[in-house]
């Protein structure tokens, strides 16, 4: 589950979204699943955070323009079902500690 969404990633987000997956993987090195979970948590933060911005601001940041789009979310979480229906029997997210980007 964790390798087929962090392959999505990279499919789907542009290279100025690399770092943040670069940084996931660094922060939980010993933890792939932890990687995976940091990523799609960073990303949900990021939606979240330009929804409650004013209208027409920017934060001038590359990798928060890059991961908050809704589009792009939504075909990274098209990824994440289609990976959760071919490994049915695999455990997912589930409690899982990780150490966030930030």
């Amino acid at each position: 589950m964790a390798v087929r969404t962090l392959d999505a990633f990279s499919t789907i987000y542009p290279l100025e979204a690399s770092p943040l997956k670069d940084r996931c993987i660094e922060l939980n090195s010993d933890n792939l699943t932890g990687a995976a979970a940091c990523v799609t948590n960073a990303i949900k933060d990021g939606l979240s955070l330009r929804k409650s911005l004013p209208a027409g601001s920017d934060l001038s940041d590359p990798i928060f323009a890059a991961v908050a789009d809704d589009d792009r979310w939504s075909k990274l979480e098209s990824a994440i079902n289609s990976a959760r229906a071919a490994y049915r029997d695999q455990t997912i997210w589930g409690m899982t500690l990780y150490q966030p980007y930030r």
